[in-house]
């Protein structure tokens, strides 16, 4: 009896690891793969006043601009706005060059729960948003 006792346990152990930790996995890569549709995006900017510094390290629903589904770490928010596109007296004329400019990477597409995003009064002239 014991022996059967013993057998369901180390059983039971088994398959309940087994299943956490493929749910883990499954939630790691889809945390990695948000991680680097992002980091692609990042490399093709331009960031003169380092807006995006932030953006380092695993854990992006932390970045600046950045908007994560609570539970899941899917991105459904990026708003990366320049909000001072116009100087409004002298001592914001530092602040015009806060605008990203580059080149807007297809690593977006990749970002299948994004529901918003505001890229705008950046420098990104003619270059379409994917």
């Amino acid at each position: 009896m014991e022996r059967i006792l013993v057998f369901i346990l180390v059983f039971l152990y088994f398959i309940s690891t087994k299943i956490a930790c493929n749910g883990h996995t499954h939630i790691n890569n889809n945390v990695q793969f948000e991680r680097r549709a992002l980091i692609d995006f990042k490399s093709g900017l331009t960031d003169p006043n380092n807006r995006l510094s932030s953006w380092k390290g695993n854990n992006y629903c932390y970045w600046h601009g950045i908007g994560c589904e609570n539970g899941t770490g899917f991105v459904v928010l990026i708003d990366l706005r320049n909000l001072y596109p116009y100087p409004l007296e002298y001592e914001y004329e530092n602040q015009r060059y806060m605008n990203l400019s580059g080149v807007i990477s297809p690593s977006l597409i990749k970002l299948k729960y994004l529901k918003y995003r505001d890229l705008s009064f950046n420098s990104f002239k003619a270059i379409p948003i994917p």
